[in-house]
Formats: C-alpha cells, sequence, structure tokens
C-alpha cells in the first residue's frame, strides 16, 4: 500500500469517475429535458449558466449532503466523495466543490475541465481541481 492510499484510501481512478458522472448525466437528463421542453419548447443547453444549470448545482450539492458523499452515479459505482481527514462533506465544502468550481471551469472556457481530468489520470491521489479547491477527494466505498 502506498503512501497516498494510507492517508486516503484507494482513491478513484478516472474512468470510474467519469462513469459516475455520466450516469448522473443520465438521471438529471430525466428531469432536464422534460422541463427544456416545457421552458423552451426544445432541448436547450448552453455552456453559460441557464435554470438547466441551476438545477444540476442543487443535484450535485445537495445530493451528497443528504445521502453522505454519494450522487446516484458514485453510489452505482461504489465510490464517495470525502474530505479530507475522512470526514463527511459539509454545505460549505459542498459549495466550494460545485458552485465555486462550476465558476471556474465557466471562466476558464473548459481548459480548467481538461487540466482537472489530466490531474485526475496523472496524480497519485486522483484528485481534481475541485477537489482541491473543496479539500476533499473520491474514494472507493469500504461499506
Amino acid at each position: 500500500m502506498s503512501s497516498i492510499d494510507e492517508i486516503f484510501g484507494e482513491t478513484a481512478g478516472f474512468f470510474r469517475r467519469l462513469i459516475a458522472l455520466v450516469i448522473d448525466g443520465f438521471f438529471l437528463s430525466i428531469i432536464l429535458v422534460p422541463l427544456s421542453l416545457t421552458i423552451y419548447g426544445e432541448w436547450y443547453y448552453s455552456a453559460t449558466f441557464t435554470p438547466m444549470s441551476f438545477i444540476e448545482i442543487i443535484y450535485f450539492m445537495t445530493l451528497p449532503l443528504l445521502w453522505p458523499g454519494y450522487t446516484i452515479g458514485k453510489r452505482l459505482l461504489k465510490i464517495r466523495i470525502e474530505r479530507i481527514g475522512g470526514r463527511m462533506p459539509d454545505f460549505f465544502c459542498m459549495f466550494a466543490r460545485v458552485v465555486i468550481a462550476f465558476v471556474f471551469y465557466t471562466f476558464t472556457l473548459g481548459v480548467g475541465t481538461i487540466v482537472s481530468a489530466i490531474m485526475v489520470i496523472a496524480r497519485d491521489d486522483n484528485r481534481a481541481i475541485h477537489d482541491l479547491i473543496a479539500d476533499t477527494y473520491v474514494r472507493y466505498d469500504t461499506m
């Protein structure tokens, strides 16, 4: 076991995190597509902030608070968000992880997202920019 594993436990890698995000996107689309069709009369999604973005932020910020460390995708793939030291995320942690990171990724026009993906692949602790901002990591569930 490496020293990173001793500190964080076994952290989740890029592909498992990506698949969890895709699963979350599928479940969000169940809500967002009908809502978009009702509001706009068509599927409308933009890289800028829209009502759809607000729902995504609420989902990614509150679900891990209500279901400690999990989104639907993370739960299905048996990974979870934890704060450094093994604590569960709190409101301020999730605000930093989701809202501040959303602003950062939007401000950098997607470059921050690409850098973040490379960080998850290249770093021993598999932490992305939003993990560093919020003092979190994603690990395999031990329950």
